[in-house]
């Protein structure tokens, strides 16, 4: 027993260490400006809507729904490795303390998350006619709530059968939703029999995994897989030595490089826009930017804050695609080509320059619709200016000076 609650905490220690060792990188001055000044502005704009919105406006139930998100993710974090699956098998009737010091290091962490979206929703839910006694109430039961669906999702573990797992989600969420709605409509006895259903699901689950055993490769591959997506946020920002990299074959998006020519020249260029296009989630992360910049730069009521959210998106999008100027770096075969590093470079940052060039022409998409139409136009040209200096002074230096290290 003592070896097990020394494991937990040295995997706890451990994961720590790994989490502030890239944090330093991740949180710099340049991100903390661009964060602050986003947070700032979505503020300022959040606060001019609410003085708008309409009687009929459905609060309460919107902010059901973000905060049923909020409880409905509710994974347990296990600081599990490949390794654990041979060697601590067998102990598995030994390790409950692991698993529930584990649960509530997981609660912790989420009801901070939990509290931030309840301070987010609160001014949306007290300017539609709620009051403060309810809106505590309903935070005391959005964390009692919480603990159900950690509960739930740890009893997830014991089945494999991807038709229960999303059932079972999709059940949940909905009693999340109806839950936190009446809760914030101080509606008691509907809340008090969603409650019960609530109960009897949790039961039922529990009961029906008797016979079953705890699925560890389930629960070690959900955490590799968080941690993968922790260190692709950090390979944003520094080299990540750990991280592995995924390719899919995409065949449909052939004709995007199908008239990259034949040459040695081009070798580079080739490789990039493969790169860009099959490795990672460099293509998902560029089409959830441009598309939820141009749903931003619709929604801002200002012209001057459009044009800042168009170029604030060229800038998110610019310093995603920046990890491509290091993306081949320790592959030693790419030393094999008859090709100089300044052509390497040139690839690299023409890439990254169209890409940023369409991202400047489709961010203002939404505002050539709107009037006056000229709006869109100049947001355009600002965002194609932005583009040429950020590639040709910023990108360019920072090779420059990873070219030195």
């Amino acid at each position: 027993m003592n070896d097990i609650q020394t494991l937990w905490k040295r995997r706890i220690r451990d994961t720590a260490k790994e989490l502030a060792r890239y944090g330093k990188y991740i949180f710099n001055d340049h991100f903390k400006f661009a964060l602050l000044f986003g947070i700032g502005a979505a503020a300022y704009y959040y606060q001019q809507w609410l003085q708008t919105i309409p009687a009929e406006f459905p609060a309460v139930f919107l902010m059901a729904v973000i905060v049923a998100l909020a409880l409905s993710y509710s994974p347990v974090y296990t600081f599990l490795k490949q390794a654990d699956i041979v060697f601590l098998l067998p102990l598995e009737t030994k390790m409950g303390p692991y698993f529930f010091k584990s649960g509530v290091v997981s609660f912790g962490l989420q009801l901070y998350v939990l509290v931030l979206i309840f301070a987010a929703c609160a001014p949306l839910y007290l300017a539609n006619g709620g009051t403060g006694s309810i809106l505590l109430v309903a935070i005391g039961a959005a964390i009692i709530t919480k603990i159900w669906n950690l509960a739930s999702e740890w009893e997830l573990s014991y089945y494999l059968d991807v038709r229960i797992r999303i059932a079972e989600k999709l059940v949940r969420f909905s009693l999340n939703v109806v839950f936190m709605f009446f809760i914030c409509q101080g509606q008691w006895l509907f809340a008090s029999i969603i409650a019960v259903l609530m109960g009897l699901l949790y039961m039922y689950m529990r009961s029906s995994r008797r016979y079953r055993s705890l699925k560890w490769d389930l629960l070690i591959h959900k955490e590799q897989k968080r941690m993968t997506m922790f260190y692709r946020i950090a390979n944003m920002f520094t080299d990540v030595p750990s991280i592995q990299d995924t390719a899919k074959r995409r065949k449909y998006l052939d004709w995007l490089i199908a008239k990259i020519p034949f040459q040695q020249q081009a070798s580079y260029r080739f490789l990039f826009w493969r790169t860009f296009l099959r490795t990672g989630d460099y293509l998902g992360i560029y089409m959830r930017l441009v598309l939820l910049g141009a749903a931003l730069a619709w929604w801002v009521p200002y012209w001057p804050a459009k044009c800042v959210t168009v170029v604030l998106f060229i800038y998110f999008i610019g310093f995603q695609l920046s990890t491509l100027t290091r993306h081949h770096r320790d592959k030693i075969w790419l030393h094999l080509y008859p090709i100089n590093e300044r052509q390497k470079n040139v690839a690299v940052l023409s890439l990254i320059r169209q890409l940023l060039f369409i991202a400047a022409v489709f961010l203002p998409i939404p505002l050539y619709f709107q009037a006056p139409w000229w709006q869109g136009v100049l947001s355009l040209v600002v965002g194609v200016v932005f583009t040429s200096l950020y590639v040709s002074v910023f990108l360019k230096k920072r090779i420059a000076k990873a070219a030195e290290l």
